[in-house]
């Protein structure tokens, strides 16, 4: 047994010996190093800036866009119909240098005549860029008249015109699911529609499931107290109320005349940006805005900086033309940790030649 024992390990051994290939060719067998983790090279720290700039692109401007002026038409509304007609000319111009596709349709405030009731006034029932002397049309048509039920229902006309069976019948065509909606209430008195403002309101918030595409403009008495200047109005709540709920536009009806509102209408109709809300917090000194390459100052006819909102907001003729780019530098009002000195916000896809 002692014997058998020792010949198992001399086997052993020179099995083991056969294997080191030091033993067959007599050298020494280097040992294999263990692979080296690389040491990682910090990243350099990131150095603060003191100044940024911001690239903005102007949206791309709907092609498509439905108008619903409705004017009211009892008797003290002669020379705020002209009024309106007179300030068309700005808002139309818009729409024409934009190449839009609109209708313009008009109805009355008036539901207890069965030919007004929400139907579309004139013939053809609606306007369009093919409409011949158009500023001229339009001045004809907003002219309405002043012989209307003294009980003004400009909320319960504006949905009758666009709903059944007045939208699919007598004003077809009008209202078109793929454009903008715009709807514009004109009336010296409140509305005095059945039901509660809050059921317009939902009534016009659920025509367009993009709340871009829908627009709605009321000019009237101011909230609570009425107004006068160039003539006088009631209160215009319910239509204020509706509005304000829709995030739309209200002004005056006592102002000279309505250009300006017009004008600033045509450019939100057309969704174009009128603001550009800040990254970072400026010094409002130092802030210089660019459209296009070229430097546009300061002012109350172009664009002033909001502290509240923190951005820059166009004045109504200033606002940039689509695709425009817009640049806005500023130095950063201290405590800010910006290390990227430039900002580029997404360019709308439309613009991309």
């Amino acid at each position: 047994m002692k014997r058998k024992s020792l010949f198992l390990v001399f086997a052993a051994l020179a099995l083991a010996a056969c294997n080191d290939q030091s033993f067959v060719d007599g050298t020494s067998a280097t040992p294999t190093a263990p692979p080296q983790t690389p040491t990682p090279t910090p990243s350099p720290t990131p150095t603060p800036v003191s100044s940024v700039g911001e690239l903005y692109h102007q949206t791309y401007a709907d092609r498509k866009v439905d108008v619903l002026w409705v004017v009211d038409n009892s008797g003290s509304m002669s020379d705020k119909q002209m009024q309106l007609g007179n300030a068309f000319t700005d808002f139309v111009q818009g729409f024409i240098a934009l190449n839009l596709d609109y209708q313009l349709g008009v109805v009355t405030t008036d539901l207890s005549n069965s030919s007004q009731s929400g139907k579309l006034q004139g013939s053809p029932t609606f306007l369009t860029p093919a409409t011949p002397n158009i500023v001229s049309t339009f001045q004809a048509r907003v002219n309405v008249g002043t012989s209307g039920d003294a009980t003004e229902r400009g909320l319960g006309a504006a949905r009758a015109a666009l709903s059944e069976p007045l939208r699919s019948g007598f004003n077809a065509g009008f209202l078109r699911d793929d454009a903008v909606l715009s709807v514009l209430f004109l009336s010296d008195e409140d509305d005095q529609s059945s039901g509660t403002w809050q059921d317009y309101a939902y009534f016009f918030g659920g025509l367009k499931a993009d709340p871009s595409k829908l627009h709605v403009t009321a000019i009237v008495g101011d909230l609570g107290t009425g107004c006068s200047g160039a003539g006088t109005a009631s209160a215009g709540d319910r239509y204020i109320y509706t509005v304000d709920a829709l995030s739309g536009t209200v002004s005056s009806i006592c102002a000279s005349d309505f250009q300006v509102t017009l004008s600033d209408l045509g450019s939100i109709v057309a969704a174009l940006a009128a603001t550009f809300p800040l990254q970072f917090q400026p010094i409002p000194g130092t802030i210089q805005v660019k459209i296009d390459g070229q430097t546009v100052p300061a002012s109350a006819s172009t664009w002033h900086y909001n502290p509240v909102s923190n951005e820059i907001a166009f004045a109504a003729d200033a606002i940039p033309a689509e695709c425009a780019n817009v640049e806005i530098d500023y130095a950063l009002a201290p405590g800010q940790n910006v290390t990227d000195p430039v900002y580029e916000h997404p360019e709308d896809p439309n613009c991309t030649p």
